[in-house]
């Protein structure tokens, strides 16, 4: 009788803790680790004294990082456009899949209810830097677009490589800057009454990260954020760009020009090369 018993209570027992076991696998789902974008590329910053330090790109983009070149004005202009991909597309390539990380982590953290203390840290520094409160928006924001409409604004910026910004401050998009404490550089052309100065970036894929930022945040470009949320399609979103120039429809017009007739395209299915990647 106390054998029968104890058998009875050892089974009860067992019941009660695969059932808690079940119950816990269906409450919460596994949690996976939240990491942040740093050593997620293995990059690497070159410093070019002569275009043959400038690696020729293929369909699987070497993660190169460079900084200060300032001898792209003296190149051939052929040779001047194929160094200029060359240096760019890297850039883009690693903003981009850096931003597409951290979007992913995003998607995941709000399909999950039951957050971590770093879960929470990562989603309010984001919200933070985005300007948001958001996870709808904050995953907008996130969004990237096609490569061939970034190097096709980059060429128009830096007039392929040889404007003073993209020489001095690896600045590829003349990003204004109004804080002293950061590194600057003057603008050649100073505004009213006051000195302007132009942010100075540690490496051209710097600068592609401040970009993307400055698309993400300013109102000016809202519907072009909503646009990419519906479509990759090049044709369709250079028209949401309108508000990037006060050239506006002509500056749309010149950036479809860039892109047809470099043949641009391209390159959108370009990807990093997955060796250099940590995953």
């Amino acid at each position: 009788m106390r054998t029968e018993r104890i058998v009875a209570i050892s089974f009860l027992t067992l019941v009660f803790i695969l059932g808690i076991v079940n119950y816990t696998t269906h409450l919460t789902p596994e949690h996976r680790e939240i990491h942040t974008v740093d050593g997620l590329i293995q990059s690497k910053v070159v410093n070019p004294s002569t275009p043959d330090d400038i690696l020729p790109i293929t369909d699987k983009v070497k993660p190169i990082l460079y900084t200060e070149v300032g001898f792209m004005e003296e190149l051939p202009h052929d040779e001047i456009k194929e160094k200029f991909i060359d240096i760019m597309l890297p850039a883009i390539l690693v903003a981009k899949y850096e931003l597409a990380y951290q979007q992913e982590q995003v998607r995941y953290l709000s399909e999950n209810h039951q957050w971590s203390n770093n879960d929470s840290l990562f989603i309010q520094t984001l919200f933070d830097t985005y300007d948001t409160s958001d996870l709808d928006d904050l995953h907008m924001r996130l969004e990237t677009h096609p490569s061939s409409i970034v190097l096709a604004q980059a060429a128009i910026e830096t007039g392929w490589g040889k404007s003073r910004f993209f020489r001095e401050a690896n600045n590829v998009f003349g990003i204004w800057s109004y804080d002293p404490n950061e590194p600057r550089i003057p603008a050649a052309v100073s505004r009213e009454d006051y000195r302007a100065y132009l942010k100075k970036f540690e490496t051209i894929s710097a600068s592609i990260k401040g970009y993307f930022m400055t698309i993400a945040k300013a109102n000016a470009y809202s519907d072009f954020r909503a646009a990419r949320m519906e479509t990759q399609n090049v044709d369709e979103l250079t028209a949401h760009l309108v508000n990037y120039s006060e050239m506006r429809e002509e500056y749309v017009e010149q950036l479809n020009a860039m892109i047809r007739i470099n043949k641009f395209k391209k390159y959108d299915k370009y990807t990093i090369d997955p060796l250099f990647i940590n995953r």
